[in-house]
């Protein structure tokens, strides 16, 4: 790529940069709808995503971490893959698999992210024994996410997990929904539960930092704080009009130009393992959201579309696939 070709797509550049000034400033989409996920970096200093009582209770998670034996994340989509990548940077394949001694932080399991029996099943089989071959009862913890509260997956594998293992456990239940409607809401007033609430504004492929991930982080013992510090070093870092000065920028031209020139997509390509691999999923997922699931913007092929960046802690992670839509996604 040379100079001259970001000149031609500097116009594109400067109206995308206006673009996302006005979603900051205003808080809507192009339709008028609430798009409020450039304020996630702040949202353990800020009201407007998460209040005072929310945050009193993530401190009491994060201090009881120690004394769980078990989480099992349910939720599908948005829910899943953001808990399901930080799952995977910060624990590992291997975090279930060591002593609890040497852990001294819960195993970790996910369920509700797909309707197969077979995987449930063998789920609840493996918590039934560890809990009968266990000296001391197991306390688990359900983590159930559900924006609407009444989501098919999530909502059965909490019905089959819930009886079968209050039935031999202590089993606490915290639940992330809704904050003014939908029956996961009123179970969780009805019984007690300890609940937070999916925030306005925030698509589930963007949940990750917002109550859905934090909370699943003070659960597993992953410093959420220093999450989201490396979240508004990012965001602060996206927020210059220069493009060698802003990573964001620097990198949406490319696959523009490439499909200027050659008429085709031109996605980069990227050697993904470890944790990478599951970031690399949820990422491909939030800009399908983003780019509205491979239907033509409203500028036609030569917008910019935003791309995604995540950032954990000093690591960080930038990906894009192609800067066209209407197009099959490779």
């Amino acid at each position: 790529m040379q100079d001259q070709d970001i000149q031609k797509a500097m116009p594109s550049i400067r109206q995308a940069v206006n673009d996302v000034e006005t979603i900051r400033r205003d808080g809507k989409g192009p339709t008028g709808e609430l798009v409020l996920f450039p304020h996630l970096p702040y949202i353990l200093s800020e009201d407007l995503l998460m209040d005072e009582k929310e945050r009193q209770q993530l401190a009491k998670l994060e201090a009881s971490a120690t004394s769980i034996d078990v989480v099992v994340s349910i939720g599908i989509g948005g829910s899943y893959l953001g808990n399901k990548a930080l799952f995977d940077a910060f624990c590992g394949p291997y975090w279930n698999m060591g002593l609890a001694s040497e852990r001294q932080l819960p195993q970790v399991f996910f369920a509700g992210q797909n309707a197969d029996p077979e995987s449930l099943s063998a789920l609840i089989r493996y918590l039934e024994v560890k809990a009968k071959t266990t000296e001391k009862q197991l306390n688990i913890v359900l983590l159930v996410i559900s924006k609407s509260g009444s989501t098919i997956e999530p909502m059965s594998a909490f019905y089959a997990l819930y009886p079968r293992l209050s039935a031999i456990c202590h089993v606490e239940v915290i639940t992330i929904t809704d904050k003014q409607h939908g029956l996961l809401l009123s179970q969780s007033q009805e019984k007690h539960w300890m609940h937070f609430s999916v925030p306005e504004g925030i698509g589930g492929r963007f949940s990750v930092l917002s109550q859905v991930g934090i909370v699943f982080c003070a659960l597993c013992g992953i410093d959420y704080q220093e999450m989201i510090q490396g979240a508004k070093e990012c965001d602060q870092a996206c927020q210059g009009k220069d493009w060698k000065e802003n990573p964001a920028l620097a990198l949406a031209p490319f696959p523009l130009s490439g499909y200027r020139f050659a008429r085709r997509d031109s996605g980069s390509g990227y050697a993904l393992w470890g944790p990478a691999e599951q970031l690399w999923t949820l990422v491909c997922s939030a800009d399908g959201r983003i780019s509205g699931k491979g239907k033509e913007p409203p500028g036609g092929n030569d917008s910019l579309r935003p791309h995604a960046g995540a950032f954990f802690g000093n690591y960080g992670y930038a990906f894009h696939d192609s800067g066209t839509s209407g197009r099959p996604k490779q």
